[in-house]
């Protein structure tokens, strides 16, 4: 290398957990711009979401159908019910429909001489939502009776706001036939497609916020934060919320640190250091004192580990993992 050849780049970090993905920085809001991390019981920031976001509330201005598809778990429903919310019919009533259940004619559309006491799905949802989960499921004589229903003129018909759902595409589902051609142009006016967890990483920490309060759990621990680092990407916001509801009870049954009986003492900064103290401790215990082992569980590099033991004053020599002495190299 030549004096005046440029330095060698230093190796690339590794990606820390997905927990601790760093959020990208958000785009300036002018006055004309809106800009929120919550729609509903919606919750996110990243730009997917935000996408999302914009799509709900052009829905809710108008009364056409509307279609939302994405991976199963993905908030299809929260985000059919935050349109009805927030659109004039938000005052009728919101009606799912779930269309594995057996005698879906007979629930959709009642049977004809029926008692007024047992009407039809589609007359219990007049002057507010129909949404239909699994749009697939529809066969084509489903399909021709709603079609008659949303093209009906007459005023003493049911008027309803048709929402469709499928984890499909529904091009897909058209090109393959099992959806009517007819039916899909006249349900495919707004399309709103829902992201996986796998493409708005940086909405975890607040979902994981969210949904501790909406489940009634005390917030997750340091630890608990470390199991959850550590936990592979959950597939979609449900099993997230299954992750945190099972990590919330192991944080709830675990002993606290010997740190943590002096916590009210201490500021928020010793707090937060004692913390991390235990959680190297305990990982460094786990590893059996390997560092590169617990860098690695703790999502670290080796020289950042190595700078914490110093600096919480963690002794490698007379740690409890070390039960025997090294021995000698011959």
């Amino acid at each position: 290398m030549s004096a005046h050849s440029p330095p060698t780049p230093p190796k690339a970090r590794a990606k820390a957990p997905w927990l601790l993905h760093t959020p990208k920085r958000r785009p300036i809001v002018t006055e004309t711009q809106e800009l929120n991390d919550r729609l509903g019981d919606l919750v996110g920031q990243s730009a997917p979401m935000q996408k999302v976001f914009a799509r709900l509330r052009k829905a809710a201005r108008c009364e056409v159908p509307v279609v939302l598809f994405g991976p199963t778990g993905s908030g299809k429903q929260l985000a059919a019910r935050t349109i009805h919310d927030l659109s004039r019919r938000k005052e009728g009533p919101f009606i799912p429909v779930t269309t594995t259940a057996p005698h879906l004619c007979r629930r959709l559309f009642g049977e004809e001489g029926s008692a007024p006491s047992n009407p039809g799905l589609v007359s219990v949802a007049h002057g507010g939502t129909l949404y239909i989960d699994e749009v697939a499921n529809l066969n084509h004589g489903h399909q021709v009776a709603l079609l008659r229903i949303l093209e009906a003129e007459s005023p003493m018909g049911p008027s309803i706001r048709l929402m469709a759902a499928t984890r499909h595409d529904p091009e897909a589902l058209h090109a393959s036939g099992c959806i009517r051609e007819d039916f899909h142009y006249r349900t495919h006016i707004i399309p709103v497609r829902m992201p996986p967890l796998s493409e708005r990483r940086e909405d975890i920490p607040l979902l994981v916020s969210a949904l501790s309060q909406r489940l009634g759990l005390r917030p997750l621990s340091p630890e608990g934060h470390h199991r959850l680092a550590r936990h592979p990407l959950p597939g979609h916001v449900a099993e997230l919320a299954e992750v945190i509801q099972r990590i919330a009870t192991e944080d709830a049954e675990a002993p606290l640190p010997e740190e943590d009986a002096t916590l009210s003492q201490l500021s928020l900064k010793e707090a937060m250091n004692a913390f991390e103290r235990a959680i190297i401790a305990r990982t460094l215990q786990k590893a059996h004192g390997d560092l590169t082992r617990t860098a690695s569980l703790l999502g670290l590099h080796r020289r950042t580990l190595a700078h914490k033991i110093q600096s919480h004053g963690l002794d490698l020599d007379i740690a409890p993992w070390r039960k025997t002495p090294h021995a000698p190299k011959r």
